[in-house]
């Protein structure tokens, strides 16, 4: 647990912003599409659930140590690589919204929605925006997708990720950003805006 594994600049936080998006939330994404890319080869997005991230990464002297790492993501969840077409990634955009409140997933680096809500009605995908390096996702086209396998059993009401095929285990999240912020400390804590919301 006191093993040091890399550096922060400043804490970085779980919290959301107006749009859905968190610091914290964009790393760990990045991580695990990082290590799917590793174990698997082509993958092209990762998705987080915010839940599942259960601290901040709080700065200590800007040492990160893998007890911190661990106190941000405890549940020890695989990491499972599948694959989807574009139309069942929209679905799985449209069960952020949740009657409980809004369940908005982190997304990796290269990938961006924007989503309104009209008073009292459930999360819209606004059409045009779902993209992947800046191109349009095509809904019959098929893509690789890492997550972890809380969501790939359908956690948290996202039944959409059950549908996805060609599964691969690629490995732990804890390990995933371990590896992640050896290999990028000193690590910056900035929202990188992949998403919008809009009125």
């Amino acid at each position: 647990m006191n093993r040091h594994v890399g550096k922060i600049n400043a804490g970085i936080v779980r919290a959301s912003n107006g749009n859905g998006e968190s610091a914290l939330g964009d790393i760990i994404a990045d991580a695990i599409l990082e290590t799917a890319r590793k174990q698997a080869g082509k993958v092209d997005i990762g998705f987080m659930n915010p839940g599942g991230i259960r601290a901040d990464l709080a700065f200590k002297n800007g040492d990160v140590s893998y007890g911190d790492i661990f106190a941000v993501q405890p549940f020890g969840n695989e990491l499972v690589v599948l694959t989807l077409k574009g139309s069942e990634i929209f679905d799985v955009l449209k069960q952020q919204y949740q009657p409980s409140g809004n369940n908005i997933l982190q997304v990796s680096d290269g990938f961006s929605f924007t989503w309104r809500q009209p008073a009292g009605q459930p999360i819209e995908i606004v059409p045009g925006s779902v993209k992947l390096n800046g191109q349009l996702l095509g809904p019959d086209q098929s893509y690789r997708v890492v997550t972890n396998n809380f969501l790939v059993g359908g956690g948290d009401g996202f039944v959409g990720f059950k549908t996805g095929t060609e599964r691969v285990t690629v490995g732990n999240d804890a390990d995933a950003l371990e590896v992640y912020m050896k290999a990028h400390s000193p690590i910056e804590g900035a929202i990188k805006g992949r998403i919008t919301r809009i009125d």
